[in-house]
This record gives structure tokens, C-alpha cells and sequence, in this order.
């Protein structure tokens, strides 16, 4: 069976609420792709080059121990300080739309979510397995978040 991403939202009714694409994507090479390669995602190039990640953009590589090497917006790119494609473990990244994902091991990602006093999310972030929840997040199954987006 041929694996493919799979979609998620994170939803809440409202004027503001929060409402972010969370893709687990199926293979390795194309979130390090997305990840650390200009025109897959969130590295660009500048007149004379350089690599740095969009301004909206950033992305998280994770090794077996659980550290990570971070891509974060306008700073340069060196490739050669990244982890490799088969050191990493997870590879999270973001946008202005949401997350996307790769992790190893199913369950490895943890999507933490506060409330506000209504019930509604008011904050959500992606974490690695080796982060422990801040106080007042709850961490949620990707599996647990709805495939429909109302909002579309």
C-alpha cells in the first residue's frame, strides 16, 4: 500500500479562530526537501544565492537523541551545518498556513493546544516527543483532529 500525506485542521468557530493545515507527510525525502531545498518550501535564494528560510517560514530537524537544528526566518542557510536526510528523526515545519511533519515512529510529534475560556483553542504548536507540554497546553492525537475544514 502506497502511503500518501495525510491532512488535518485544527478548528475553532469564530471570528478568530485558529484555523491551521496540519500535514503528516508520508515520505522522509520530501519534508527534507520542503525543509532545506530552495523551491520546496520555505528556502529561498537571494541575487546572490545565499540560501535563507521565508519570512513566514521555519523548520525544525530532529536527530534520534533529540536535538534539533533549527532553520528560523532571515537567517542564512549552511547546508553543511544542516543534519543529514538519514540523521534525522522528525522534521517539523511551518508557515503562515499551518504544519507539516515527519516523524519516524507514529505518535512522535505532539500537536500542544491551549484553551481559553470559552473551550476554544486559542494557541497550537508542534513539538518533538522529547518536549514535555507547557503548563496549561494539552497535547492532542493527530488522528483526534477533524479532516474537514469548515472554513473551505
Amino acid at each position: 500500500m502506497k502511503r500518501t500525506n495525510e491532512t488535518r485542521y485544527i478548528v475553532t468557530p469564530g471570528n478568530n479562530g485558529v484555523n491551521a493545515t496540519i500535514v503528516r507527510i508520508a515520505k522522509k525525502s520530501d519534508a527534507y526537501r520542503q525543509a532545506t531545498m530552495e523551491g520546496w518550501g520555505i528556502v529561498c535564494s537571494d541575487a546572490s544565492g545565499e540560501l535563507y528560510c521565508d519570512h513566514d517560514s521555519s523548520a525544525v530537524l530532529v536527530d534520534a537523541d533529540g536535538n534539533e537544528c533549527c532553520i528560523v526566518p532571515y537567517e542564512g542557510i549552511d547546508k553543511k551545518a544542516l543534519y543529514r536526510q538519514a540523521e534525522c528523526f522528525a522534521i517539523i515545519c511551518s508557515d503562515d498556513g499551518g504544519f507539516s511533519f515527519w516523524e519516524k515512529e507514529k505518535g512522535s510529534i505532539k500537536i500542544c493546544v491551549s484553551y481559553d475560556e470559552d473551550g476554544l483553542i486559542d494557541f497550537y504548536r508542534l513539538s518533538d516527543w522529547t518536549e514535555d507540554p507547557e503548563e496549561g497546553e494539552t497535547v492532542l492525537s493527530f488522528d483526534d483532529l477533524p479532516t474537514d475544514n469548515p472554513y473551505l
